[in-house]
């Protein structure tokens, strides 16, 4: 009974370790579907992970900049969830044309994961939604104390808990 609670914890703090380091997938909708120039649109994005789960208190926002001028001031424009998993926000575009969405995800203080997406205003059509991926993210320690905490303290800690668990453990009766 001991082992198999023993192995649950260690899993448990194990895994904490490895959190957030998983593909989000984002979905991007406007409404109108192609805005006009200067007039008002709402964007809808949904962000899950691979099995479908929605992916709630994102930080997410996007710069919008001229396809033919990328070195153009980028036009922000910051996404509120609205529900868990759905973020919308709402912004004009001052010409029509092709615009470099850069969608931006900040959630984790020490991490920034991007992707890139095209974007028509005026009169072609977009897809209905646009979808992209934002890959997983290598999230280095904040210092070399929290370095050394995961490197030599969980280990340490498991090595404490195993020991404790066996000492307390009742030792099997001998057969005479």
């Amino acid at each position: 009974m001991m082992r198999p609670l023993a192995l649950a914890v260690l899993w448990c703090l194990a895994s904490v370790g490895l959190a957030h380091a998983f593909v989000v997938i984002g979905t991007l909708s406007a409404t109108p579907q192609t805005p006009q120039a200067g007039e008002p649109f709402t964007l809808l994005l949904t962000l899950e992970d691979p099995t479908r789960t929605p992916v709630p208190r994102a930080v997410v926002f996007a710069e919008f900049r001229p396809a033919e001028q990328p070195e153009a001031a980028p036009i922000r424009a910051d996404f509120a969830e609205i529900s868990p998993g759905t973020y919308q926000t709402t912004l004009s575009l001052p010409t029509a044309g092709s615009w470099t969405i850069l969608m931006r995800d900040q959630t984790y203080p020490q991490e920034e994961t991007n992707a890139e997406l095209t974007f028509v205003v005026g009169e072609a059509a977009n897809p209905e939604a646009l979808t992209f991926i934002f890959p997983p993210t290598v999230v280095p320690p904040e210092n070399l104390w929290t370095w050394l905490g995961w490197l030599i303290g969980l280990p340490l800690l498991a090595a404490v808990v195993v020991t404790v668990l066996v000492l307390r453990s009742k030792p099997a009766a001998k057969a005479a």
